[in-house]
C-alpha cells in the first residue's frame, strides 16, 4: 500500500514540474516576441491604421471617406456617457429647460437657435460652434450639396466657406414653427464641443495674436477690446502703446467682462442651447477623428459625405497641446484664472470637461465645484 502512495505521489510530482517548465516556456516565448520590434511594429500598425473599431478610413487626397461604422454599442456606450453627464448639469446648474422631444419648441425658443441648420438630403440638424471645426463640417455640407468644388480649381475664386454656407442653408429658426418643430422630432440632431479653455485660446492665437488694433483690417476683433477699455480703463488704454498686439491677459480679462459678444467666444451652451434640445449625438474635439467616423456611419446618406483632413481655409493653431496651454495661461494671474474658471464652469459642466492639467495650480485654493469636474470621454 505505501508503495502504491510513493508511486503516485512520484506521478503527482513529475507532472507538476512539467506545467511548470511548460509555463516558463511559454514566458520566455513572449517575452521574446514582445522584445521583438518586428512584432510589435505589426500589431501596432495593425491598430494604428484603424480608425476605430470596425472602422475603415480612406484617405482621398486631404479629405476622409467614411466606409463602415465602428459596432452600435461602442458607440452608444460614448453617448451614453456624455448625454447623462449633461443631464445632471442641466439639472445641477438649475436650468428651466431640459433636453427631450416631447414638446414643440415655441418661436422665441426656435429663433434662439441661430447656429442651428437644416440639411434635408440627409435628415439632419446641426449646431456649429465656431472654433470647433465649424469650418470643415460647413465645407463638408457644401460639397454635398454640390455648391462647391471638394478641392478649389486653379483659376477659380476664393469663396468663403461660411458666407456660401449662409446663402444655400436655412437655419431651424427660418421655418414655419410647425415644420421646425416636426423636424426637431424627426430628424437627426448633432454638434461638435471643445474644452473651453483651448476654445478660448485658440480664439485668441487667430483673432487677437500678433494683430495691430490700430489696423482696420486685421485689428477688426482687437478694435473690441480698445473700445471696452475706452470706457473702462481709460488710463491704461492712454499708456500702452497702441499698436502693440493685446497679449493674452488683456484678452482674457476682456473676455471675461463680457461686453462684447461674438460666436468666437461665446459659450457653447449659448450658441446651441443643450438644456432646451436634445441631441442625438454630441462629439468632441479632442476625439474628432473618431467621432466623425462615428457620427457619419450613423446617418442618412453618411457613407457618401467626406469629412477634410484639415481646415480647408484656415492654419492650424494646436492651441490644445498641453505645451501650448502652458505657455498662455501661466502669463495670467491668480485671481484672472480664478474668475475664468467660473466663467467657463457652465460649458465645462454641461460638456463634462475638467480643467486641463497643464494648466491646473495645485497651490491655489478653488472652489471643490470646480475641482470635482472631470473629463467624460
Amino acid at each position: 500500500m505505501m508503495a502504491r502512495w510513493k508511486y503516485i505521489g512520484g506521478v503527482m510530482m513529475v507532472l507538476t514540474f512539467s506545467t511548470v517548465g511548460i509555463n516558463v516556456f511559454l514566458l520566455l516565448i513572449n517575452s521574446n516576441d514582445s522584445m521583438n520590434p518586428t512584432t510589435n511594429q505589426q500589431h501596432m500598425s495593425g491598430d494604428e491604421d484603424m480608425r476605430g473599431p470596425g472602422i475603415t478610413g480612406l484617405q482621398q487626397g486631404h479629405s476622409i471617406h467614411v466606409e463602415a461604422t465602428e459596432p452600435i454599442s461602442d458607440m452608444k456606450d460614448h453617448q451614453v456617457r456624455r448625454k447623462r453627464a449633461l443631464i445632471e448639469a442641466c439639472a445641477d446648474l438649475e436650468f428651466e429647460e431640459h433636453p427631450t422631444r416631447d414638446h414643440n419648441l415655441t418661436l422665441k425658443e426656435l429663433t434662439s437657435l441661430k447656429h442651428t441648420y437644416v440639411f434635408d438630403k440627409h435628415r439632419i440638424l446641426y449646431c456649429y460652434v465656431p472654433k470647433v471645426s465649424c469650418t470643415s463640417w460647413k465645407h463638408l455640407f457644401l460639397v454635398s450639396y454640390g455648391a462647391i468644388s471638394p478641392v478649389r480649381k486653379r483659376g477659380e475664386v476664393k469663396r468663403s466657406v461660411h458666407t456660401e454656407f449662409d446663402k444655400v442653408f436655412k437655419k431651424i429658426g427660418q421655418l414655419p414653427e410647425d415644420e421646425a418643430n416636426r423636424k426637431i422630432k424627426d430628424y437627426t440632431q448633432f454638434l461638435f464641443v471643445r474644452n473651453p479653455f483651448s476654445r478660448v485660446l485658440s480664439a485668441y492665437r487667430e483673432k487677437i495674436e500678433f494683430k495691430d488694433p490700430e489696423d482696420p483690417d486685421e485689428g477688426y476683433y482687437s478694435q473690441f477690446i480698445t473700445r471696452w477699455l475706452k470706457k473702462t480703463n481709460p488710463g491704461y488704454l492712454n499708456q500702452r502703446n497702441k499698436t502693440t498686439p493685446y497679449s493674452f491677459q488683456e484678452f482674457v480679462r476682456y473676455f471675461m467682462a463680457r461686453r462684447v459678444e461674438d460666436e468666437h467666444w461665446n459659450d457653447q451652451y449659448e450658441l446651441c442651447h443643450p438644456c432646451l434640445v436634445e441631441y442625438d449625438f454630441i462629439g468632441k474635439i479632442e476625439t474628432l477623428h473618431e467621432d466623425v467616423h462615428r457620427f457619419l456611419g450613423s446617418v442618412a446618406n453618411g457613407s457618401s459625405l467626406v469629412f477634410p483632413a484639415s481646415d480647408p481655409q484656415k492654419h492650424t493653431w494646436n492651441s490644445s497641446s498641453d505645451q501650448t496651454m502652458t505657455r498662455y495661461y501661466w502669463t495670467i494671474s491668480d485671481d484672472d484664472f480664478i474668475s475664468l474658471i467660473e466663467c467657463l464652469y457652465p460649458d465645462l459642466r454641461l460638456f463634462g470637461y475638467a480643467i486641463p492639467i497643464a494648466i491646473r495650480r495645485p497651490r491655489l485654493r478653488i472652489s471643490r465645484k470646480y475641482s470635482l469636474l472631470v473629463d467624460v470621454g
